[in-house]
């Protein structure tokens, strides 16, 4: 469950993105070349997208560490803590990088980051 909420988280960052530039395009989107967008240079929509790619590299390191620790043996009501803390700290991640709250965005990484190890 939290790894399709990972997956969820995204793609919700992806489609803030794209629709924060679809909002304030002067012309209608077009969807060939999504990564030369002029309007995905500065705002929302580069920090969604930033979330977005932020959220694909954390995906593929918890994942791995949930197999693992499934794999070992590990208590599952600790890898369940675990993910649990590391989830609930990805969604407010998430929001300050779209609120663009810089020292709120680095607490909830670390916090989440420090599920993920222990």
């Amino acid at each position: 469950l939290v790894l399709f909420c990972s997956v969820l988280l995204w793609e919700i960052s992806f489609l803030v993105s794209t629709v924060s530039v679809a909002a304030i395009r002067d012309k209608p989107y077009d969807n060939r070349t999504p990564r030369k967008i002029k309007e995905k240079e500065t705002g929302l929509a580069l920090r969604a997208q930033s979330a977005h790619y932020n959220e694909g590299e954390q995906f593929v390191f918890t994942f791995m560490t949930v197999l693992a620790s499934l794999y070992l043996g590990n208590d599952i009501k600790w890898i369940n803590y675990c993910c649990s803390g590391w989830i609930l700290h990805r969604i407010p991640f998430h929001l300050s990088y779209w609120l663009n709250i810089d020292a709120l965005r680095s607490f909830f990484y670390i916090c989440a980051f420090n599920h993920t190890l222990f």
